[in-house]
């Protein structure tokens, strides 16, 4: 592979599981928002994935950490990556004969590359409909608050569990915090992070709950700012409702981002 840089990912699964993500990721090379795999083994102990590496690419868990140092994301640049991830969702919902469900979004299947270019991987827990159908019953994925409670109560899933998972993704984006489950304010009460924002928008102004490492570039603009964070916001805690029925459909939500990444 010469000139290319490669990352071996191991999958802690079995190679049955791991062959899904074959299958799958092996159908999008040509996306440039999809982690390009080269090669695997699947003779070892545990299945080894060869994946295309920029050197500097980083985790967006890592990108969001405040612990690590380096610059933080832009806003723009989080609009940016929720645009595109987004647009990734779409297109597995829609291009295939079966459509495809990516199920266990976390920010630690999204690597953003040194030119700021999110891609996403990982299609481990990925689960296909049956055609013609909207929904399969299918146990899996992590137990984490990034899963779709519905799913995890019922074992089906349906487009709109990846729609929540992106929505927890979205918040993840917004507020700098990679958990999932946080503590309610001034207690010692673990809730969803969902929960968290809606609690403290009621007392306080929406760029308090905004990761303030975005804002710090922003300059004179911080004012004109607001309508957008809200917009995104709110597009987030739609994204999150506990009835899937109530969600958006990911295709409406790309639209929206499209929308506010132009303005």
């Amino acid at each position: 592979f010469t000139g290319i840089a490669t990352c071996l990912v191991w999958h802690l699964a079995p190679t049955n599981v791991v062959i899904r993500d074959i299958v799958v990721t092996s159908q999008m090379s040509h996306l440039k928002n999809v982690l390009h795999l080269i090669g695997c083994c699947l003779e070892s102990a545990f299945p080894v994935m060869v994946y295309e590496y920029a050197p500097g690419t980083k985790f967006l868990d890592e990108c969001l950490c405040r612990r690590i140092y380096g610059k933080a994301l832009s806003w723009k640049c989080r609009v940016k990556i929720a645009k595109d991830i987004a647009s990734v969702l779409v297109y597995v919902h829609t291009s295939f004969r079966r459509p495809i469900i990516f199920r266990d979004l976390t920010p630690s299947n999204v690597l953003i590359d040194p030119s700021g270019v999110a891609k996403l991987f990982d299609f481990t827990f990925s689960v296909f409909l049956p055609p013609g159908e909207v929904q399969v019953k299918d146990h899996g994925g992590s137990q984490g608050g990034h899963l779709d409670p519905q799913h995890k109560i019922s074992g089906l899933v349906t487009e709109k569990t990846d729609v929540y998972s992106f929505g927890v993704l979205m918040l993840a984006l917004f507020t700098g915090e990679t958990d999932a489950m946080k503590h309610r304010e001034g207690t010692r009460e673990r809730i969803h992070i969902r929960d968290y924002v809606k609690d403290f928008l009621v007392t306080h102004q929406v760029k308090e709950i905004a990761d303030p490492r975005m804002l710090e570039d922003e300059g004179n603009n911080k004012d004109e700012m607001e309508q957008q964070l809200l917009d995104f916001l709110d597009l987030a805690l739609r994204c999150t409702e506990y009835e899937g029925i109530n969600r958006p459909d990911m295709i409406d939500v790309a639209k929206e981002l499209r929308q506010m990444e132009r303005s």
